[in-house]
């Protein structure tokens, strides 16, 4: 009784499916954001909390500066991954819902800020990935940024 009980603490097989994102992933490039672009640097930090992978990221934009802990879970009910993201530029959290696709997390936010966006994680090798986010304008999607992430 008490290992089965252990047990249901594990996270499930789908959140350990996400191993390899885990460690401290940095890069730089464009933002491109209402027609004005930024020169952005990411650090990123990806370890595993209980049943949850946990990323700890600074966004570096110049003027802005953007501070944010994201929690990914997975739903069984909805077989799908859910995430919270909380940041220092908004007092709610915004919430996504994803799925692996051809070997990619892709999330796709909520309406979060008056906005809906999309993010898409692509693993390149054991030490790069590809870090993709773009914003629904209508029934596109407008690319805000397209970087590759380096393992440190």
């Amino acid at each position: 009784m008490v290992s089965a009980f252990a047990q249901s603490f594990d996270p499930p097989q789908q959140v350990t499916d996400l191993k390899w994102m885990l460690g401290t992933w940095t890069g730089k490039g464009k933002m491109e954001m209402m027609g004005t672009a930024m020169d952005t640097s990411i650090t990123m930090t990806t370890t595993m909390e209980g049943q949850f992978l946990k990323s700890v990221s600074v966004y570096d934009m110049g003027a802005v500066k953007m501070e944010e802990t994201q929690y990914v879970g997975w739903n069984e009910e909805k077989k799908e991954y859910t995430s919270w993201a909380f940041t220092n530029l908004a007092p709610t959290p915004r919430i996504e819902h994803g799925k692996m696709e051809n070997g990619a997390m892709v999330m796709t936010s909520e309406s979060w800020q008056g906005m809906v966006g999309r993010g898409t994680m692509k693993k390149i090798s054991e030490t790069k990935v590809g870090f993709l986010l773009e914003f629904q304008n209508e029934s596109k999607w407008d690319k805000a940024m397209d970087i590759e992430l380096t393992k440190k």
